[in-house]
């Protein structure tokens, strides 16, 4: 690797989602997705993304959860990915404004 190259620099992203009898989360997450769509106690989801590339296109995606539907986790998780990351090109572009 020639020492002058930029090194891949990478963000960690973690969003966690405990169920209980009331609910308890963040609204519109990707954890209460799982947790109210799949009926699950539980969910956890870790997300390690490289500063620039598209949210869509994570480098890694680790969910725990008390479900075991993969399919369903994994169509929840790619929806929640598109509507951050279409939020964030109309940040960029100036259709969205956070004040």
């Amino acid at each position: 690797m020639d020492r002058y190259a930029p090194r891949a620099r990478s963000l960690h992203i973690t969003l966690d989602s405990v169920r209980r009898a009331k609910g308890v989360g963040h609204p519109d997450s990707i954890c209460d997705g799982i947790a109210d769509d799949l009926g699950a106690e539980y969910a956890a989801v870790t997300l390690l993304s490289q500063i620039g590339a598209p949210v869509t296109e994570p480098l890694a995606v680790e969910v725990e959860t008390t479900t075991r539907d993969d399919g369903e986790i994994r169509r929840l998780v790619t929806a929640e990915l598109e509507r951050l990351d279409s939020f964030s090109r109309a940040l960029v572009a100036g259709d969205v404004r956070l004040f």
